[in-house]
Parts: C-alpha cells; sequence; structure tokens
C-alpha cells in the first residue's frame, strides 16, 4: 500500500495500525503555508499519479455544492485527487452534511461514495442514489 501524505504535521510519524502492513509514504517536498501546511507541490505532482483509491474530507458537503473546502492550496491538492482517482470517497461526520462554505472541490456526482456516521437528509439521499453514490453509514 502507499499512502501519499501532504501534510508537515502528520507525515512524520506513521498512521496508526502501519506496522501491521507493508506501507510507503510519500511525502512530498515544497512550500507549506499555516495553519493546514499542505505540501507546495503535491497537486502538480500528484497529475502524473495512478491513483486506485481516494479517501477525502471536506468541511462541509451539500448536494448542490458538493464537497467544500477551507483552504485554496488544499483544494487544489483534492481537485487533483480526484480527477486521477480511480475510486472517490469522502469521509464526512454528520455534521458537515448542508455546511456550505468556499471553495468547492468536487460534485457529489463525481464521488464513488460517501462514508458518514449518520443518514442525511432525503434530498439528498435521492440525489445520492440518482447518481449512484453509494451512502456508507459506519458505527
Amino acid at each position: 500500500m502507499v499512502l501519499l501524505w501532504s501534510y508537515l504535521k502528520t507525515c512524520h510519524k506513521p498512521p496508526p495500525g502501519s506496522h501491521d502492513f507493508p506501507l510507503k509514504i510519500l511525502a512530498h517536498p515544497g512550500e507549506s503555508h499555516l495553519p493546514f501546511q499542505p505540501f507546495g507541490n503535491t497537486a502538480r505532482l500528484l497529475s502524473s499519479y495512478n491513483i486506485q483509491k481516494a479517501i477525502l474530507s471536506a468541511i462541509g458537503i451539500t448536494w448542490e455544492n458538493g464537497a467544500i473546502n477551507s483552504s485554496p492550496e488544499e483544494t487544489c491538492i483534492k481537485e487533483m485527487a480526484v480527477k486521477k482517482s480511480m475510486e472517490k470517497y469522502l469521509l464526512a461526520d454528520s455534521s458537515k452534511f448542508s455546511s456550505v462554505s468556499l471553495p468547492t472541490y468536487c460534485n457529489v456526482k463525481d464521488l464513488t461514495g460517501i462514508i458518514t456516521d449518520q443518514k442525511p437528509d432525503s434530498d439528498f439521499c435521492d440525489y445520492a442514489a440518482k447518481h449512484h453514490v453509494s451512502l456508507i453509514i459506519a458505527g
């Protein structure tokens, strides 16, 4: 398994459980910005990768606006990850639904699935079903 890590604060130590299987972590160099600290060249470097599965986060998600992010730098990275990935999953707890901000990095219909803790409202569920986006309720 290869993980692409784009954050300075987390790339210095392996994720929990990573000693149980072979793992290679790629942390791209570049300029970092507080408070999120994504490495500046990550989006450009991602453009040459073939990604099987991306698991992404968002600060908000609506069926009208899609997955929303807080940082322009991080948005560029996530846009490229979505573009280059065969499967795209959004990991978002129920507090993120119906939360709107700028900028959007992908539409809900571009996702393979959404992993969350509670079933979203019926309008969101209908939109997801219409566009063949799986809703995975954890817990």
